[in-house]
């Protein structure tokens, strides 16, 4: 299943609806079921190999014909072949064992790089910060304000020509165009998810479900903890003194965070676009705690 923005989501398996889970890096890191329970997770290293696939628990999964063996898309979501541990990268084959591509690229000097002149190499042999969906031009993982000021800085910037010509050269600056389009996309979409949060909906539709942060309204009690790296950060659907509250419609209408009630009485919140340990690691600076700020307020504030 995928966005009007070609957007990878999920997939459907036996009249089944299942969603994926995904870091910054476009990595499919876990499955949810139509429930929106977390059924599964991947680990990878750096080129793509499948490190380990397990449960909730943290036990492998073992069985071939459980749904996070049989889910086509995998590392940076590229489709995956089980069979013979390849991806396919839309043009070409990639063994992530060799961090190599089985066959020649067919444009010769892409990255106006010695780089890119190796025709098997992936990603430039910098797969932390390139990404390559079409199997033949590696480019940067950017995203948001951050990607343009690097791409305005880029530009001004004195070029080194390759020796790619003619429609060659045509056909790089068009997939260089392309994913400039694309950023440029995303941070607009940012901006909109960042406005949604500093003016967030009323408390008084009846239809929204409020939810309250137990322990104090400082700051910091909105940022998750080590224990809270599989469950999300915790709200309660019961009201208490000394609390925050918000509504989960306010935090999934950020378009940074996403809630979801996982019993009669809790929810949890996680961040889109990075997992619980960025979150933790970058604290009250991280945009997910910034866009949590914007939409809770004092429970007892609301009360008077």
């Amino acid at each position: 299943m995928r966005t009007d923005n070609h957007d990878l989501i999920g997939f459907r398996y036996n009249n089944e609806t299942y969603y994926y889970k995904k870091n910054y890096q476009e990595d499919i890191v876990g499955i949810y079921n139509s429930n929106y329970e977390l059924i599964c997770t991947y680990e990878y290293d750096s080129y793509g190999q499948v490190v380990s696939i397990k449960d909730v628990l943290g036990n492998l999964i073992e069985d071939e014909n459980h749904i996070a063996n049989i889910n086509p898309y995998r590392y940076r979501s590229y489709y995956y072949d089980k069979e013979t541990k390849l991806y396919y990268l839309n043009s070409r084959y990639y063994n992530p064992e060799w961090g190599r591509f089985i066959n020649a690229d067919g444009i010769i000097g892409t990255s106006e790089s010695y780089l890119g002149y190796n025709l098997y190499a992936y990603c430039e042999n910098n797969p932390i910060i390139n990404v390559d969906s079409e199997g033949n031009i590696a480019l940067a993982l950017l995203g948001g304000l951050a990607a343009l000021a690097l791409l305005a800085v880029a530009a001004t910037a004195p070029r080194v020509m390759s020796p790619v010509t003619g429609a060659i050269t045509k056909r790089i600056e068009t997939a260089h165009e392309r994913k400039k389009t694309k950023e440029k996309e995303a941070a607009k979409e940012i901006e909109k998810s960042i406005t949604k949060a500093k003016v967030p909906t009323s408390n008084k539709n009846s239809s929204e479900t409020k939810i309250y942060r137990y322990n104090g309204t400082n700051p910091g009690n909105l940022v998750p903890k080590e224990k809270d790296k599989k469950s999300g950060l915790s709200f309660s659907i019961i009201s208490k003194p000394n609390s925050l509250v918000t509504t989960i419609e306010q935090i999934n209408a950020t378009g940074v965070l996403y809630a979801i009630q996982d019993s009669k009485t809790h929810v949890s919140v996680y961040p889109i676009g990075g997992t619980m340990e960025d979150w933790i690691r970058q604290g009250k600076n991280s945009i997910w705690t910034g866009a949590l700020i914007k939409v809770t307020k004092k429970w007892d504030v609301l009360q008077k």
